[in-house]
């Protein structure tokens, strides 16, 4: 059976958990489900000279200060620790230069998949005409549960993006805010699809790990621990809150966060992202205010507190949270810190509707790519 070449678009930087693992796992899931050979576009933004030209710079920087001095900083192991990780993901490298490679990939490429994540929010880095796939043809535009990361867009953002969506052969979305801005711009058919991270089981995540992990995340879990995964500023009364919990239940807390600057807590911040899945399989308690944190806590079936987002920095009219709490029943009370007894959740109907949509997210693939026997 010949298998079928697919190039991924997404979200390539090396600072973030969730967009490395989304990444990862809609790779092995189309491998391993389908007979194609996948890789992701990489760097997916330098599209003019200039760009191209402080891309290289960057690159240089990066090597002078990471690898070369072994500068010996938390961003520098972080940096080291995400780029061994990335090494597992097979990528096509183009730089996007007017009339290069950019504009012949879709010679080397059967079918582009745009997604997952926040791969279409216009506050993002990546060009909105390389997210949506118009370097390529008509029908080799695919998406699968590729997110605006927020429930409106402006008119002018409207405008721009109506276009490029009507001309995608394959319209997948991961949150319903998502699905609904569709719809006030095409007519064409559209879906919900569960993000990548779902796809792959709680057994197949915990065999990559302990084939990844590394010995301080080994240790760290010997005793009951407390995993926190912030994205943003601190927070005081959210983190004071953490220390009495940890204290109460005698549980150790350690920390993911580049940002904290609490005392008496494991800040292990420059952790792999496979630390960082062990480190979440195994705690006691998880307290994130991240999609992809509160996914794995999910898909691991831990106890958790989920907060919502509201510094600075926090995506505009952010409706992710809200989609992971609608589609899984998610009792109100695990989004309050401040309530000591949380609802119960029903693991056996979220392990259901994990797999309910993985079923409709092979279905929905199997239409461009022959299913494995």
């Amino acid at each position: 059976m010949k298998r079928k070449k697919v190039c991924i678009v997404t979200i390539t930087d090396l600072n973030n958990y969730g967009n490395r693992l989304q990444n990862f796992a809609l790779v092995s899931f189309l491998e391993n489900n389908f007979y194609c050979n996948v890789r992701t576009l990489w760097p997916n933004y330098t599209i003019s000279f200039l760009s191209a030209g402080h891309y290289l710079y960057c690159q240089l920087k990066d090597f002078l200060m990471f690898f070369l001095f072994r500068q010996k900083t938390v961003c520098a192991s972080r940096y080291r620790r995400f780029v061994r990780f990335n090494r597992i993901i097979k990528k096509s490298r183009a730089l996007l230069l007017p009339f290069g490679k950019f504009f012949i990939l879709k010679n080397h490429f059967e079918y582009f998949i745009s997604g997952s994540d926040q791969v279409w929010n216009p506050d993002f880095t990546l060009p909105l005409n390389i997210s949506f796939l118009t370097f390529a043809g008509k029908k080799q535009r695919l998406s699968y549960a590729a997110s605006f990361g927020r429930g409106s867009l402006t008119m002018e953002e409207i405008a721009k993006i109506s276009p490029m969506v009507g001309e995608m052969n394959l319209l997948s979305v991961r949150e319903p805010g998502s699905l609904a801005l569709i719809r006030k711009m095409t007519n064409g058919e559209a879906s919900l699809s569960i993000d990548p991270v779902f796809l792959i089981s709680s057994k197949e995540w915990s065999a990559f790990c302990m084939r990844h992990v590394s010995s301080k995340a080994e240790l760290m879990v010997k005793t009951p621990i407390l995993f926190v995964y912030w994205l943003g500023h601190e927070n005081e009364i959210v983190f004071r809150r953490i220390k009495e919990i940890g204290e109460k239940r005698l549980l150790n807390v350690v920390f993911c966060s580049p940002n904290c600057s609490m005392s008496n807590v494991n800040n292990f911040s420059d952790c792999s992202p496979w630390d960082f899945v062990y480190l979440l399989a195994h705690a006691s308690l998880v307290v994130t205010n991240s999609f992809h944190g509160t996914a794995f806590s999910l898909i691991f079936h831990r106890d958790f507190y989920c907060i919502q987002r509201f510094d600075k920095d926090a995506p505009k009219n952010d409706t992710r949270l809200l989609a992971l709490k609608q589609e899984f029943l998610i009792d109100p009370s695990r989004f309050d810190i401040t309530n000591d007894k949380p609802a119960d959740i029903s693991w056996g109907s979220v392990d259901s509707k994990i797999r309910f949509e993985k079923e409709r997210s092979s279905s929905l693939l199997s239409r461009y790519f022959q299913k494995r026997v």
